[in-house]
């Protein structure tokens, strides 16, 4: 089914497939589908709407890891880090790649 998850600015996902099959695919609005290969890491803007395509008997696993790239959370308040307004989130995701 379509569905959007939160915008980039307020959480980068990174989709690891851990038992992924041929079957399974992905599609993202505007882009031609694809099959994501076990183990290896992908993240995209999940604003756009995406779902999972193909079936099987299996279950499809992945993790899902979500991070807040201009947020901290300090004494239990967000408040803005360094990269606040000055990085784009995926700039600051590939610094620490």
């Amino acid at each position: 089914s379509w569905h959007r998850d939160d915008p980039i600015h307020s959480c980068i996902r990174l989709n690891i497939p851990l038992t992924e099959e041929e079957r399974f695919g992905i599609e993202i609005e505007g882009y031609d589908s694809f099959q994501m290969e076990r183990y290896k890491m992908y993240t995209w803007d999940t604003s756009l709407y995406h779902k999972i395509v193909g079936q099987s008997k299996h279950s499809r696993v992945s993790l899902v890891l979500g991070f807040s790239p201009w947020f901290k959370l300090e004494n239990g308040k967000w408040t803005p880090n360094e990269f606040y307004n000055r990085m784009h989130p995926m700039d600051i995701f590939r610094e620490f790649l």
